[in-house]
This record gives structure tokens, sequence and C-alpha cells, in this order.
């Protein structure tokens, strides 16, 4: 979820969501009502740079996921 001012201060796993605009704000509504009605059974997985259904990166993660592999998602540690 895009946090505003993402770059002014590292920001940490138990940090609580906060919605910069409205596409973020539809995003943490859908996680609430996720684990509202899902509870525990719920997963909520934010995988970045996922543009649309034909995304490389998100055809290659289902295609190792339908295969039984780890998918890998690069990640960059703390910029601080």
């Amino acid at each position: 979820m895009y946090i505003g001012g993402a770059l002014e201060k590292p920001h940490y796993e138990q940090d609580g969501p906060r919605a910069a605009g409205s596409y973020g704000q539809l995003k943490l509504a859908c996680e609430t009502c996720i684990r509202e009605q899902m509870g525990e059974r719920g997963i909520i997985v934010r995988v970045p740079e996922i543009w649309g259904r034909d995304c490389p990166r998100l055809i290659n993660l289902l295609r190792a996921y339908k295969e039984g592999k780890p998918g890998i998602i690069k990640f960059y540690a703390a910029l601080f």
C-alpha cells in the first residue's frame, strides 16, 4: 500500500497502513473486509510491480505457483 511520504522515514511491518489517496483507501477497505470476513483464513499479499493481467511478473508468479515452485519476488532492503 502506498504510504504518503514513504521516503521521508523508514516504515516497519508493525506500522499501521495509511492510504494516501482514493486508490489506497479502496485497497485498505478491501483488506479490512478480508480481515473481517475471513479472519485467520484470509491472506493478503502485497506484491510490488504488478501492472495488469498480462504483467510478466504476475505471469511468472502464477506459473511458479501452478508448478509447485516457490515464486521469487525481489525486494529492496531498508534504504535507511
